[in-house]
């Protein structure tokens, strides 16, 4: 309920309850907003799914294109980690940072959607591996056939 302002003689008080509105006020708008789903992830349907999944700029040489780029990343990052003559204990972390980014930088280039459709750094690992394995089951389906209703799932 508003307070009237009118009221209040005392001008700080008068200010400071204003204040207090106006901060419930946004936290309540806040706490609106948390309820939301975010902008984006509202489920695709089911042949957006597999558009998406199978979309490549390099058409049937994809899968090709895509090893052929992780090796040429993973080649040029372990070059600057050999360069870099990190400490044993580190090179193992290292190692597995490297094989990522390699991995990553080919995906994008050769599957740019791929990354995007699974959520890939927005969501938990594991979550991201769910969505793509339900992404693949669903871009190896014939065209024509719908999703089990155990299949869907909340984006």
């Amino acid at each position: 309920m508003p307070t009237d302002y009118k009221k209040i003689a005392n001008t700080l008080e008068r200010r400071a309850t204003l204040i207090v509105e106006m901060l419930e006020e946004r936290a309540q708008r806040i706490v609106d907003a948390l309820d939301e789903p975010p902008p984006g992830t509202k489920e695709p349907d089911p042949q957006t799914i597999r558009d998406m999944w199978n979309f490549s700029p390099f058409g049937d040489r994809a899968p090709m294109v895509y090893w052929t780029l992780h090796d040429l990343a993973l080649e040029k990052l372990m070059g600057e980690m050999a360069a870099a003559q990190l400490p044993a204990a580190d090179r193992v972390k290292a190692i597995r940072q490297i094989h990522q980014q390699a991995e990553m930088a080919a995906l994008t280039k050769a599957y740019p959607h791929r990354a995007e459709l699974i959520l890939l750094g927005i969501t938990t690992p594991e979550r991201s591996v769910q969505l793509a394995e339900r992404a693949k089951r669903l871009a190896e389906q014939d065209q024509d056939t719908e999703p089990q209703p155990q299949e869907a799932m909340t984006y």
